[in-house]
């Protein structure tokens, strides 16, 4: 039992490592989506044909009840946004976001990189931006890294009065959600024209290499750390099959012995797995998931291949 005790807390902290590891990628991928304001490497560049304005098009999108969107349109340094569901996704250095009613209403209110702020009107504990004649309320300030684009952004709700004589013609308009392919049909009825792939390219001039190369590195110690536990478990557990019994048997108890250790491996992991999900930063948990799955399944197979290694050598010697 002691020895099964050392492989369970050697797996626990292998899937703190892997979390440790997705945790950095993660964070990673996070600080290039702040450079695109937001925006996924899954985002589609719309090009329009319909003629309406920024405002029209937002009332047009939130008739059509799409979910899970969020539709930026880009023009002279300002940033007319559509969102449903999730749309809190850069980091707030003050105030809030826009709320689900702020992005359907017709009064316009702002959201303001850092470096806004000293163009703001302060007045009676209120924060305005200039804008034409009049004064636009500030919800929040989203600040990130001094180099990162984000802090000169200005965000205005496209369903407001201020993108009312805006004409979609004249922005970039941008895409992005979980169900871009099952909403296309909707978005063309409603902009009509052609989407293509945003390129997302870094303003630091990084390659996929250096952007997923640390990564997969790690990964790939953690998958020799696998085969390492493997060869330590077979170390420890070697199988000791009770003598007088005939090659069925023998079968039966490997695998029983097998099958255990693959449970407490199991047991071992999902424990990492709760510790990495709460103590790490982690957005996509699925992909932590499934790696953690093909960890436990490198070690079964290392295991298994290790033991009947073993045994052929031992019937070698014995002939």
């Amino acid at each position: 039992m002691k020895r099964f005790g050392l492989i369970d807390l050697l797996w626990i902290g292998l899937v703190l490592l892997a979390g440790w590891t997705w945790s950095l990628h993660d964070q990673s991928e996070y600080a290039g989506r702040l450079d695109h304001n937001g925006l996924s490497e899954a985002a589609w560049v719309l090009h329009p044909t319909h003629e309406l304005t920024v405002q029209a098009a937002a009332t047009q999108l939130a008739a059509a009840d799409l979910k899970n969107l969020q539709v930026q349109f880009h023009r002279a340094g300002v940033i007319y946004l559509y969102a449903t569901g999730n749309t809190q996704s850069l980091p707030l250095d003050s105030g809030q976001w826009f709320s689900a009613a702020d992005l359907r209403a017709t009064l316009p209110v702002a959201v303001v990189g850092k470096a806004q702020v000293p163009k703001l009107y302060t007045g009676a504990n209120q924060q305005y931006l200039k804008w034409a004649a009049g004064y636009v309320p500030v919800l929040g300030v989203v600040a990130t890294r001094e180099a990162s684009p984000l802090n000169q952004a200005c965000f205005i709700n496209a369903s407001s009065t201020a993108a009312a004589a805006v004409r979609v013609a004249t922005t970039k308009v941008y895409v992005d959600g979980t169900t871009l392919a099952a909403q296309k049909t909707a978005l063309l009825k409603i902009f009509g024209g052609t989407v293509t792939h945003y390129q997302y390219a870094t303003n630091t001039a990084s390659t996929w290499w250096t952007d997923n190369g640390p990564t997969l590195a790690r990964c790939l110690g953690l998958v020799l750390a696998a085969l390492g536990l493997a060869w330590g478990t077979v170390r420890l557990l070697p199988p000791r099959v009770p003598f007088g019994l005939d090659a069925t048997m023998q079968a039966q108890y490997l695998r029983g012995l097998w099958l255990r250790t693959l449970a407490h491996a199991a047991g071992a992991a999902v424990l990492g797995l709760v510790a990495s999900l709460w103590w790490f930063y982690l957005t996509d948990k699925a992909r932590m998931l499934a790696f953690v799955l093909g960890l436990w399944v490198i070690y079964g197979i290392g295991v298994q291949g290790l033991w009947r290694h073993q045994g052929a050598r031992k019937e070698r010697e014995t002939r």
